[in-house]
């Protein structure tokens, strides 16, 4: 192939830089963007999958975070698309956020999230609105 015809590099299409240092499809860093306050419940978008959980882009935020499969739900998940699909909007929970600083000194976060500690929009059929702490 023509080195002009080649795809650009996952971490290059994607506009920013990958999440562990790895270059790999496994996670992502947002740069120049302010982090959700931790504790905080807040409003996402499912994003995608990986093995290990799903990333949650946040509406308020330009960042995308990290649900591990055990964050998920209560119960055991054995397939995420049992409990989520892409494109779902979830109410998620903040764990942490961890602020890295790259060479020309910009921050970049690392954002660990829950779901099953944030209630969910109609969770129970009663057209209950989502989005209050459950582990306060």
């Amino acid at each position: 192939a023509n080195k002009a015809q080649r795809r650009p590099r996952r971490s290059q299409d994607r506009g920013g830089s990958t999440y562990g240092g790895g270059g790999g499809p496994a996670s992502r860093l947002v740069t120049n963007c302010r982090a959700p306050p931790v504790n905080s419940v807040q409003r996402g978008c499912v994003d995608r999958f990986v093995s290990y959980g799903c990333f949650v882009q946040l509406q308020d935020f330009r960042v995308s975070g990290l649900v591990h499969v055990s964050q998920l739900s209560r119960r055991r998940v054995a397939r995420m698309e049992d409990v989520v699909r892409i494109g779902d909007d979830v109410w998620v929970k903040v764990l942490s956020v961890d602020e890295e600083r790259d060479r020309q000194g910009r921050g970049r976060y690392r954002v660990r999230l829950s779901r099953k500690f944030a209630t969910q929009d109609d969770e129970d059929g009663e057209g209950v609105r989502g989005g209050r702490d459950l582990d306060p």
